[in-house]
């Protein structure tokens, strides 16, 4: 178990990308910020598994709590694809186990 403290954030929450994305063909736009503005529901995570995550399974979670692109979240830079799983981790609480207390 991790004593590392996990930070709750609350919504909306805006997150400045170390890397800006640029999006768009004939007119380019500049994405230098992330804004969580949806609230975290249970059916976001109804085919994520229990175990074995990968980034790859926060990619929709990230995506439909910003309201952002999928394209827009697979274009982001790593740092900033980490400071937004950090921000969809902070949702996820971790209740007592079936048959626990």
């Amino acid at each position: 178990m991790s004593t590392e403290e996990t930070t709750k954030y609350t919504l909306p929450h805006t997150i400045t990308l170390q890397e800006p994305i640029e999006m768009g063909k004939d007119t380019k736009t500049m994405i230098t910020e992330i804004t969580f503005r949806n609230k975290f529901t249970a059916a976001m995570v109804e085919n994520m598994p229990l175990e074995g995550h990968t980034m790859g399974h926060f990619y929709p979670i990230i995506s439909k709590m910003s309201g952002e692109t999928m394209e827009t979240v697979r274009r982001m830079g790593f740092a900033d694809l980490q400071d937004c799983i950090k921000v969809v981790s902070s949702f996820f609480t971790i209740g007592p186990a079936i048959g626990g207390s």
